[in-house]
């Protein structure tokens, strides 16, 4: 496609963010940020390492509807997803490991999410996280043997001239021995965080 993907026009770091912004055109005709934030986790004590990025996007066109996806592969002999809602109990299901098996779990639902890759031969694991007003769907399957990957599809409901939308996944390494308490910790760290502000 012509004009994908789009160029970028600036990067920069400030502080724990690295920042690019990307030039819009006719076949991607959004002004879109890109901002990666280290440490996002940190306050949590157990937390190995965190970072989040964070989509920022607005058009100057009347009658929208941006499609945005955020892919992520890695190894793991185990995943699992934790499903919460505020006042309510978290639950957890195993995502499954039957190759190209999906799961979809729509944001409507107002359900957050919390997937744990369990990785193999290490004492950790990897999780990516997002609350459901930060996606539209996610899909968990396994892609080869020990190797799970992960989509979240963002943005995807209409966008009116002028207004911004954006949409944060969080990631985090836990000790493997504490990973699903400390993945509960995250949920409800991230449940009572505000967006950054875009820079």
């Amino acid at each position: 496609m012509e004009g994908w993907p789009p160029q970028i026009a600036e990067t920069y770091r400030r502080a724990d963010d690295l920042v690019a912004t990307y030039i819009h055109n006719s076949s991607w005709p959004y002004a879109t940020q890109l901002q990666w934030r280290a440490h996002t986790l940190d306050q949590i004590e157990g937390v190995v390492g965190a970072c989040s990025v964070l989509l920022s996007l607005n058009t100057d066109l009347p009658d929208t509807h941006p499609r945005v996806s955020i892919f992520s592969e890695i190894p793991a002999t185990e995943s699992l997803r934790i499903s919460w809602a505020e006042g309510c109990e978290a639950t957890m299901t195993p995502c499954g490991t039957a190759p190209c098996e999906t799961k979809e779990q729509a944001a409507p639902e107002r359900t957050n999410l919390c997937i744990l890759h369990r990785l193999p031969d290490s004492a950790l694991t990897y999780a990516e996280l997002a609350l459901a007003t930060d996606f539209q769907t996610v899909s968990v399957r396994s892609v080869a043997e020990q190797t799970a990957a992960i989509e979240w599809s963002l943005l995807s409901e209409f966008m009116e001239k002028g207004v911004i939308r954006r949409s944060q996944i969080h990631a985090a390494f836990l000790p493997r021995e504490r990973d699903l308490e400390l993945a509960l910790e995250c949920c409800a760290a991230l449940e009572h965080s505000p967006l950054p502000l875009a820079v």
